[in-house]
């Protein structure tokens, strides 16, 4: 298998033996990059912990990306799924089904080209999906830091 580069969304994901995208796929896949992105960053806002994208589409069929993250309790957990789902639903982008809210242990929230999964620490530990999934490159979420006004390297670049 060779390795290629794929543009989405001003992102380019490095995957092994990619197929071609349509310029109509293209889109698709930028709007869930956005939305798996959006998700991270809601749970990250409601505290949960290790939270991680992974890019499946070619690695399994039946969706894009997966978002996983950890929570301390059921309590957050719910509260996360919650913040994700209405996050989500603002930007349009539907939820197709949620399992395990009441239990709280593993929610799997499914919105078509993203599946959410919020583990609490013993249900992560045991399934490891980041394991599972090893062969699926990460997507860089976190916003980069801005340069403050009045720091070394702004003071520096302005000269």
């Amino acid at each position: 298998m060779t390795s290629k580069q794929r543009s989405s969304g001003g992102a380019t994901i490095q995957v092994k033996g990619l197929r071609p995208y349509s310029p109509e796929d293209a889109n698709l896949l930028a709007r869930a990059q956005e939305a798996a992105i959006l998700a991270a960053r809601v749970a990250a806002d409601k505290k949960a912990e290790d939270i991680i994208i992974l890019f499946i589409r070619d690695l399994l069929f039946i969706t894009d990306f997966f978002v996983i993250c950890s929570g301390r309790n059921r309590r957050q957990l719910q509260t996360i799924s919650q913040g994700i789902a209405q996050a989500l639903q603002e930007k349009r982008v539907k939820q197709l089904g949620v399992e395990g809210y009441e239990e709280g242990r593993w929610i799997l929230q499914d919105f078509g080209s993203l599946v959410v999964h919020l583990f609490d620490r013993e249900m992560r530990q045991f399934y490891q999906l980041e394991e599972l999934w090893a062969d699926a490159p990460q997507i860089e979420w976190k916003e980069k830091a801005k340069t403050k006004k009045g720091d070394a390297r702004s003071k520096k670049n302005n000269k």
